[in-house]
């Protein structure tokens, strides 16, 4: 099997940075690009009322925090000659990760085992499980 393209989740944790570092590693060795994931919930970790939670203008502010995001670690791997492209799912993480794989064609996932507290307990322990059984493509978890 030949790795063209790696689909990396993120949640900007320190965790997810040390799976990035691997992916990015993985990429230049095997000559493949990384699709950098970025998976939320509008609910989660939000203490907005719910008629501004539910707005457009809130959701376009939201995606272009995690846009922006996004960039500034696609920016810090500019000088390590890969292809990394950022991207946004809305939904349960394990969830839009695999099926992020399928949609953009990974050949591999990379995730974190240990993300932060509340928005990305979705590198730890059950979610983490669920992409293993789920994903179609092998899938390698970095220990914080």
């Amino acid at each position: 099997m030949q790795v063209r393209r790696i689909l990396c989740a993120t949640d900007f944790s320190s965790s997810a940075d040390k799976a990035l570092d691997h992916a990015v590693m993985l990429a230049q060795s095997l000559h493949a690009e990384i699709q950098l994931l970025h998976v939320y919930q509008r609910s989660a970790g939000n203490t907005m009322t719910p008629s501004i939670r539910s707005s457009a203008q809130f959701e376009q502010a939201l995606t272009t925090h995690y846009h922006q995001q996004l960039d500034k670690l696609i920016v810090r791997y500019a000088d390590c000659d890969v292809s990394i492209h950022g991207v946004l799912a809305e939904g349960p993480a394990w969830d839009r990760i695999v099926s992020k794989a399928k949609e953009l064609g990974a050949d591999m996932i990379v995730i974190g085992r240990n993300g932060r507290a509340g928005l990305s307990q979705l590198f730890v322990g059950s979610a983490a499980i669920r992409i293993i059984k789920y994903a179609t493509v092998p899938v390698l978890t970095v220990r914080a």
